[in-house]
């Protein structure tokens, strides 16, 4: 039975009265709240951020009158688990999906919803938070906002999408925010629920004190507005009362948790694997609030997740590809972009242990394949096959060979006949000789010398180095290698080398005895000839002392006469002069003094002659007393 198509109308028109009445009273409300801004963005989580209380240095938020009875007063509002870590990197990195499924408490409000979700298998060294556009843009508050396509470009992001929350008016990032170990931000202990990743390899689900972002030591971390899933159940309706405050009421929160638009969320299984989950939507048109949201998340597995940035900021991007479809209109309005946001999650290729392989390699999915003989996980050590053998260098080539040695570890020498660099020069030796492999010196053999071994041992010579004297009669020559006697030279070249030996075998053989007169006249002469010398010497050494004795005599002989007449002249003189004063007595006494001074100065005068005359003979340096050749006479 079919009922009056007027009814059918009237039943239709009503339905469509009632969605219309619904959709202006969420626009009334939300606009009653805070001032009509440019996009959905703002109608998200404007006044969420503005009335935001802080609990500073709190390790563990106060219970208040709005907190869930659930978890008592006693409760820890973080959570810890361990990510999935294992020794090797588990493939793929990233598992991508992509669903559609349809949401809607009514049959008449049911509508079809976009999912885009990741899943990191790795956690600890492939998933981190990126600052818009590059390292450093929040904390240096400059305000700058980039797209998840270029934001991902920092880290070649396998998947990306947008994170936490930003002032869209300024720009500013909100939050905490670490990235990579760095500390970019530090929002003050506002109390929003975040997410990240801790040095000794847990993973953080819960609210941030002051003190908590000094102690935890984070390696990622990132802000979120309401916990929608905690041990694997539904916490949005705890959380929406836990960050409640007596300056906000609870109804903005529950505005918006319960319209309707794109979402981003982020958290972890049971198995410690992060996955990201974004969905499409316009506000207030399509998508999805966040208690099917929150519900969707434990049916794909989650153990804990947070609520991040969505409306025209939710974004996924694949491989620098974008994905999902944004709300936002580009400047050509027939089109939709992606919005300009601030941090984004990026699932990445693990970093190798030293950036850059020490410039020796290449990074490999986390592990560093090292060119040449390089190795180590950085690839910062040489390696060569057994360390060259102690007779090379160990090069990027492999081992650089010392002269003389071969091979792909130094361990072979040079065949014979060559010798130096790489063995590439030929030895000069002769004789059967070898050379050194190193410096290409001659080895000769026993009975050679010279440079090229090119000649035997000289006759009388024998052996090796020929140091060895031969030990035949009349020193006749032997064999230059045994140093045999009973040997014939096999060459006449030897024999002009032979004078001596082959002359005292000739002379031998004759009976010859040799001339020696010559040697005994030469004698003879030698013998007279030193008696001739010997004699003429003492006849010379005889005149001149008997010379020296006459000089002498001769010298003393007229000194003494010139004293007698001097004093025989100071007598008379003495006398005449007592004779005129008449004292005879006075001219004795005179007399005795002058014969006293007479014989001193004779004395002392035949002393200085002698000196001087001797100091003359031998020429000496000393000054000399100056005679007249008149003051000497000969007998």
């Amino acid at each position: 039975m079919f009922l009056p198509k007027w009814i059918c109308n009237y039943v239709i028109f009503v339905l469509k009265l009632l969605i219309f009445i619904d959709l202006v009273s969420v626009r009334g409300d939300l606009k009653d709240q805070n001032d009509v801004v440019e996009d959905e963005l703002d109608l998200l989580v404007s006044e969420y951020f503005q009335a935001r209380p802080s609990f500073v240095h709190r390790r563990q938020r106060d219970a208040n009158s709005c907190q869930s009875v659930i978890y008592k007063n006693v409760t820890n509002y973080q959570s810890k688990y361990q990510a999935y870590s294992d020794s090797s990197i588990v493939l793929p990195l990233v598992e991508a999906h992509h669903m559609v499924k349809e949401f809607g408490q009514y049959s008449w409000s049911k509508q079809q919803v976009h999912i885009h979700h990741q899943q990191v298998n790795n956690p600890l060294t492939t998933w981190s938070v990126l600052e818009p556009g590059q390292h450093g843009t929040c904390r240096n508050d400059s305000g700058d906002r980039y797209t998840v396509v270029d934001s991902s470009a920092q880290k070649h992001c396998i998947a990306a999408a947008n994170a936490g929350f930003f002032n869209t008016k300024t720009g500013q990032c909100l939050g905490n925010i670490v990235s990579d170990g760095f500390l970019v931000q530090d929002s003050g202990g506002i109390q929003n629920v975040h997410f990240g990743l801790t040095k000794n390899g847990y993973i953080f689900t819960g609210y941030v004190s002051e003190l908590d972002l000094l102690v935890q030591e984070f390696t990622q971390l990132v802000g979120g507005v309401l916990w929608l899933v905690r041990d694997g159940v539904n916490y949005l309706e705890e959380s929406l009362k836990l960050e409640c405050s007596e300056t906000e009421e609870t109804g903005t929160l529950q505005r918006f948790a319960s319209v309707t638009s794109a979402r981003t969320a982020v958290g972890h299984d049971r198995e410690g694997k992060i996955h990201m989950i974004q969905i499409d939507g316009k506000t207030d048109l399509y998508g999805i609030n966040l208690y099917d949201f929150a519900e969707l998340l434990i049916n794909l597995g989650l153990y804990n997740a947070i609520n991040l940035d969505g409306g025209g900021s939710a974004t996924t991007v694949i491989n620098g590809t974008l994905v999902n479809f944004p709300s936002d209109l580009c400047v050509n309005s027939s089109y939709n972009c992606e919005r300009k946001v601030s941090t984004i999650i990026c699932a990445h290729l693990p970093a190798c242990a030293v950036k850059d392989c020490s410039g020796h390699g290449s990074c490999d999915i986390g592990t560093c394949l090292c060119q040449g003989h390089w190795s180590g996980p950085g690839c910062e050590t040489l390696t060569c096959p057994n360390s060259c053998s102690s007779h090379g260098q160990c090069t990027e080539d492999g081992c650089q060979c010392d002269p003389g040695w071969l091979g792909i570890n130094c361990s072979l020498t040079c065949q014979d006949g060559w010798y130096g660099d790489k063995c590439s020069l030929p030895c000069l030796c002769e004789n059967g000789a070898s050379c050194s492999p190193i410096t290409g010196d001659c080895l000769c053999l026993p009975g050679y010398t010279g440079k090229n071994c090119q000649e035997a041992c000289l006759l009388g010579y024998y052996g090796q180095d020929c140091i060895h004297l031969c030990s035949c009669e009349h020193r006749c020559y032997c064999d230059h290698i045994t140093g045999s006697c009973n040997t014939t030279s096999s060459g006449n070249q030897h024999y002009s080398k032979a004078v001596y030996c082959l002359a005292q075998q000739r002379i031998q053989s004759l009976g010859l005895v040799p001339d020696k007169q010559y040697q005994y006249s030469l004698c003879v002469t030698s013998v007279l000839c030193l008696a001739v010398i010997a004699s003429v010497s003492l006849l010379l050494n005889a005149l001149l002392t008997y010379f020296l004795v006459r000089l002498r005599q001769n010298y003393k002989a007229a000194t003494q006469k010139t004293e007698r007449g001097d004093n025989r002249a100071q007598q008379r003189s003495n006398r005449n002069k007592r004779k005129g004063r008449g004292g005879v007595e006075v001219e004795e006494v005179q007399l005795k003094d002058m014969t006293k001074t007479s014989a001193a100065r004779l004395e002392e005068d035949e002393e200085l002659v002698t000196s001087d005359e001797e100091q003359n003979l031998f020429l000496a340096p000393k000054k000399k007393k100056k005679f007249s050749i008149r003051d000497f006479k000969f007998i």
